[in-house]
């Protein structure tokens, strides 16, 4: 399976997906940042408010503390990403949620979304051109 996502000068690689979980029934499509450097895929303040999340239904999990400042985190049990045309999915578990209590500057919230290590970890990343390909790697 392969799944191409985008490289735009002066920003991240990025890859949309639809994002699925039914612990929280939310079907949402989702723009994710390709982050080597995160364990857990994580979804954002600003996403889980779009996705109307509800904290309560979700496992407490130690603060995060990253770029943007320390924030609350949240597990989900199980989420599933589609990518492309929706045909291939990845299993999630668990996908970190985070909520700032306080946010101190209005651009904390547009930090991105991250594809973590947790689903990167089975694919080959290369970039070429405008494009990050994400080709799944073969267990020998």
């Amino acid at each position: 399976m392969t799944i191409e996502g985008r490289l735009i000068s002066g920003w991240l690689p990025f890859i949309y997906a639809k994002f699925i979980c039914d612990q929280l029934q939310v079907n949402r499509d989702i723009l994710l940042v390709v982050d080597t450097g995160t364990t857990i895929t994580t979804i954002n303040e600003f996403d889980a408010r779009q996705m109307k999340i509800d904290y309560s239904k979700l496992t407490k999990n130690q603060d995060s503390l990253g770029i943007g400042g320390s924030a609350q985190s949240y597990l989900a049990e199980s989420c599933h990403l589609y990518f492309g045309e929706g045909i291939e999915s990845v299993d999630v578990k668990p996908v970190k949620f985070l909520r700032q209590i306080n946010v101190e500057k209005p651009d904390q919230e547009r930090y991105p979304s991250l594809l973590g290590m947790d689903v990167l970890r089975n694919y080959k990343i290369s970039f070429a051109e405008s494009k990050v390909i994400l080709e799944k790697s073969v267990l020998e």
